[in-house]
């Protein structure tokens, strides 16, 4: 077997500028495989084997004889790997946690590194986005392309703030990519986006690293109303700990305490009651509007139970629209909560339906 060593020694020929001096050692090294004597010969004949290969791949780079497609194919036959996204990631994967750095550097080399899957995501954006730190490592060790975006307008870092690898984040920044880029689509940083996808230990990492919970995205969402998505009230309670805002509006004029209801995440809303007082209750759009269009079923209880809006007429039209199929005993009672006639028809109405089925 070539040692590792030697096989990145010759694999850096690849990137040197005048690297078709070395065509000779490179057909010289060739030579010298031929002639080791093998051990387990049939072990030791399919190895080399798929060395040769290897230098012949590397030969073929250095004089441009072959696209990088039709190199990555060769690459692919010798391991018998189909050429599918999750098979080549699945295998590269395996390669970075048995340290086999040569393997990964030939795949980098040739663009293998750079096929996407159908969000665009490079083997280096998938492997952040599944916290895979061995395969993170291993690409950026040898030379992947750090930069690569997918669809969604997210790098390495921002894929790593939806899957909260703090690990990660750290190894990237070491490595030359930007803390504190900004997704160019939503505005949405580092930070806010570890919000949105309820990933405490990235936020609390990022807020000891100096990232603001002030910042805004690009419709005025800060870290609280992205972070109800999440329905995790701890975080929730640890930003506004940390100064954040629980009553901004956003440009379309959202709030945490609506978005909480739109959601149904009850507990967020029971205590955003505590620290939000810039909104009218009787509004347009009052938390029972809002809980009966979304059928909240639980949050419309506990508002009507607390007294926290007036049923008004239009609460009971939108209890038609909107709840009218309801189908179990505590959903009926929550409806005649809010209209005793509607809720005795339905009644009604599913008796009918039993004596007929009889």
């Amino acid at each position: 077997m070539i040692r590792s060593s030697v096989m990145n020694t010759l694999l850096d020929l690849t990137s040197n500028e005048s690297y078709k001096k070395y065509q000779n050692y490179v057909l010289e090294m060739q030579k010298k495989i031929n002639e080791l004597d093998g051990r387990n010969p049939k072990i030791v004949k399919a190895r080399y084997e798929q060395y040769e290969s290897f230098l012949s791949i590397i030969c073929d780079k250095i004089h441009s004889n072959q696209t990088n497609d039709e190199l990555i194919n060769r690459f692919l036959d010798i391991f018998q790997i189909q050429n599918k996204f999750d098979d080549i990631y699945n295998f590269l994967s395996q390669r970075a946690d048995v340290k086999d750095e040569s393997t990964i550097k030939v795949a980098c080399t040739i663009g293998l590194s750079e096929i996407v899957d159908d969000q665009q995501n490079t083997i280096l954006l998938s492997a952040c986005l599944k916290n895979n730190y061995n395969l993170v490592e291993s690409l950026i060790n040898n030379k992947c392309n750090k930069t690569a975006i997918n669809k969604n307008k997210d790098n390495a870092v921002l894929c790593t703030s939806i899957s909260g690898s703090t690990k990660i984040f750290d190894f990237l920044i070491k490595n030359g990519l930007d803390a504190k880029i900004s997704n160019e689509i939503t505005g949405r940083n580092a930070v806010l986006t570890a919000c949105e996808s309820g990933n405490f230990e990235m936020i609390k990492h990022l807020v000891s690293q100096g990232f603001s919970l002030s910042d805004l995205d690009k419709e005025n969402q800060n870290c609280i109303l992205l972070a109800v998505s999440s329905g995790n009230w701890e975080i929730i309670h640890y930003l506004i700990q940390n100064d954040a805002d629980p009553s901004l509006h956003s440009s379309n004029n959202d709030l945490p305490i609506f978005r909480s209801v739109r959601l149904g995440h009850l507990e967020i809303f029971q205590n955003l009651l505590i620290y939000c007082h810039n909104f009218d209750p009787n509004a347009e759009d009052d938390f029972l509007t809002i809980a009966i269009s979304h059928q909240r079923y639980k949050i419309i209880k506990y508002i009507i139970d607390k007294k926290l809006v007036r049923i008004k007429e239009k609460h009971k039209n939108l209890v038609k629209s909107y709840l009218s199929n309801c189908d179990s005993l505590e959903e009926i009672e929550t409806i005649k909560k809010i209209d005793t006639i509607f809720s005795s028809n339905y009644k009604a109405q599913e008796s009918t339906k039993s004596d007929a089925n009889q």
